[in-house]
């Protein structure tokens, strides 16, 4: 079989490269140029950085495959790096790798493989198992590294045309493969963080990228007092401690944030307590037919990449979808994702809008109409 290995210049990439060719397969590299060049912007943590594609180029040369880097940084400027900003300079807390493998890991790459005839293979640990509707995507046997928080949104089309090799193996395996196949990168550390942001954090990158500086606001607690000052909404994110420049002896997190006015509601870590959420644009990798079956009962949905999956309730609406959990979550930040689960298969996923719960507790946190939440853009 013919295979496009995406390769990154990391080990789990080159192992799946690796192990793909070991087993007789028809190999070709494509390494993605991925992070945009901006003049001022600080250095980032480029996952596509030169180091990295001669990293990715001597993988290639001690498999004996052929190796290309496409560049795609006009592209991910397009659709990742400018909703990032604008996503956070509105409030909400984007997650970059979602759209990154939505519209090129997973859009561009295989449009790539198809064109050669061939499928795609990536280092990502997640299966994806063929049932009798067709591909699902489950978590993978090493949940410490599962992924499939992040490719909730791919599609099931692209999922019907990718493997992940690694889904089975679990990190001290792939590294011993590593070894075993004499890749130069058997010791290269993990990639961490988001790959664009510099070490300064996303709020410098955010004032760098679009030019506008910072634009500070008030930090109220729940009934509205002023307690400080922040440097802009972009700096912020729902659930935040540290970093506020709040004295006192109580512990404050960020509970909501209201880009048009600038500010920041405070207050204790029982406050960022809610019993659902409102998402929308929701991307699914079931068919109607499953869907109206798998959400008749309780499934899990988890909220963060380290979120552990809560039992809940999923109802679609329209466009997206609202959550009732069983127990009431921390933290549900505008932006972040909300993605379902029925057992270890990803159903799929969208765009948290907002939290709810039955009661509210606070100005901060005002009752919410479910059936109109799904049309603004705020609540």
């Amino acid at each position: 079989m013919k295979y496009v290995a995406a390769l990154s210049g990391g080990v789990d990439s080159s192992v799946v490269a690796g192990l793909l060719k070991e087993a007789g397969h028809d190999v070709l590299g494509i390494m993605l140029k991925l992070a945009p060049d901006r003049d001022g912007a600080p250095a980032a943590r480029r996952c596509c950085s030169l180091d990295d594609a001669l990293d990715a180029r001597a993988v290639a040369n001690r498999l004996g495959i052929p190796f290309y880097v496409v560049n795609a940084q006009e592209e991910f400027a397009r659709h990742v790096v400018e909703p990032f900003v604008g996503a956070y300079r509105e409030g909400r807390t984007p997650i970059p790798c979602v759209a990154c493998n939505t519209h090129l890991k997973f859009g561009r790459l295989v449009q790539h493989a198809r064109a050669l005839g061939a499928r795609l293979a990536t280092g990502h640990y997640a299966r994806v198992v063929h049932g009798p509707d067709g591909p699902q995507l489950h978590r993978p046997a090493d949940r410490d590294r599962d992924q499939t928080y992040f490719l909730h949104a791919i599609g099931l089309e692209a999922l019907g045309a990718v493997d992940f090799p690694l889904g089975e193996l679990r990190k001290p395996a792939v590294r011993a493969h590593a070894a075993r196949l004499g890749l130069p990168v058997v010791a290269k550390p993990d990639s961490q963080e988001i790959c664009f942001v510099p070490d300064e954090g996303h709020g410098a990158f955010v004032e760098l990228w679009d030019g506008k500086g910072a634009t500070p606001g008030e930090l109220v607690d729940p009934a509205g007092n002023l307690v400080g000052h922040h440097r802009g909404v972009h700096t912020l994110t729902v659930g935040q401690r540290k970093g506020l420049g709040v004295r006192t002896t109580d512990r404050l997190y960020v509970l909501q944030l209201d880009a048009r006015d600038g500010r920041a509601w405070v207050g204790p870590e029982t406050e960022l307590l809610a019993r659902g959420l409102v998402a929308q644009d929701a991307r699914w990798l079931a068919t109607d037919a499953e869907l109206e079956t798998l959400l008749a009962g309780p499934v899990q949905v988890q909220v963060r990449a380290r979120h552990v999956a809560a039992e809940a309730r999923v109802e679609r609406m329209g466009s997206g979808f609202r959550v009732a959990f069983q127990e009431p979550q921390r933290a549900l930040a505008p932006g972040q994702s909300a993605v379902v689960y029925a057992d270890t298969r990803c159903l799929g996923g969208g765009t948290i809008q907002a939290a709810w719960s039955p009661l509210p507790t606070g100005p901060h946190n005002p009752s919410v109409c479910l059936d109109s939440a799904l049309t603004k853009s705020h609540i």
